[in-house]
């Protein structure tokens, strides 16, 4: 066995895979930050729910979209929500959040809009409510 061929290849393949993970880390840092900002966005808008890239019990739109949910916003804003400081109607909310943003990818329907491939990548997926003051992540049955 050539073990110098060996241990080389094997350091490089693990200098590899931490760079990767270290990139992908970096990525996930940033994401966060747009994902919260994102999200603060949605709060401005009394939007309760958010959805991204998932089906919840507790976002209604995501229950009868027939689509896939990757590169998909979905809102719930409650009856009681006060009328929307740019007149938006309470179904079209987070298409404001998403144009406004940037990260539009097409149509939206009422309570849900497509991202562009970028703005998908720089959400983290998930459920999100505004509760007590924040945004949590929350865990929902599809």
């Amino acid at each position: 066995m050539n073990f110098d061929r060996e241990i080389k290849h094997a350091v490089e393949t693990a200098r590899d895979a931490l760079s990767q993970a270290e990139a992908l880390e970096e990525k996930y840092k940033q994401a966060k930050k747009f994902t919260a900002i994102f999200l603060d966005e949605c709060k401005e808008r009394d939007i309760a729910k958010v959805a991204i890239g998932r089906k919840s019990k507790s976002v209604p739109a995501t229950q009868s979209w027939p689509f896939g949910f990757s590169g998909q916003v979905f809102q719930f804003v409650p009856e009681a929500a006060p009328k929307d400081k740019d007149g938006d109607s309470k179904a079209t909310r987070i298409w404001r959040v998403v144009d406004e943003m940037g990260i539009g990818g097409g149509c939206g329907n009422s309570n849900q809009h497509a991202l562009s491939d970028e703005g998908n990548n720089k959400l983290i997926d998930g459920v999100y409510e505004f509760k007590h003051g924040k945004w949590i992540k929350i865990i929902d049955q599809p």
